[in-house]
C-alpha cells in the first residue's frame, strides 16, 4: 500500500499535466518542470521503499550495498571476481 499510494501521489501531477497539454490546456514550463521532478524521484525512492517494505527484496539490498556477495557457480564451486 505505501508503494501505491507513493507512486500515486508523485506521479499524478505529472500524469495530469500531460493529458491537459493533449487537450489543449497548456501549464507554466516551471510546473512541467516540477511534475517531471517528481516522477524522476518517485522512480528514485522506489527501490529504498521496496527495500523497507519486502523483507527479500531488503535483504537482497543490503548484501548489494554493503557488498556481501558470495559468487558460487553451479556445482558449488567458488568463482573468482574479475
Amino acid at each position: 500500500m505505501v508503494i501505491l499510494v507513493s507512486f500515486v501521489c508523485l506521479f499524478f501531477p505529472y500524469f495530469l499535466s500531460c493529458v491537459f497539454g493533449v487537450a489543449g490546456l497548456q501549464f507554466a514550463e516551471p510546473m512541467r518542470m516540477v511534475t517531471t521532478w517528481l516522477v524522476l524521484l518517485d522512480f528514485a525512492i522506489n527501490g529504498f521503499i521496496y527495500a523497507i517494505v519486502n523483507h527479500d527484496f531488503r535483504r537482497a539490498f543490503k548484501r548489494i550495498i554493503f557488498c556481501r556477495v558470495i559468487c558460487r557457480g553451479v556445482n558449488g564451486n567458488s568463482i573468482a571476481p574479475t
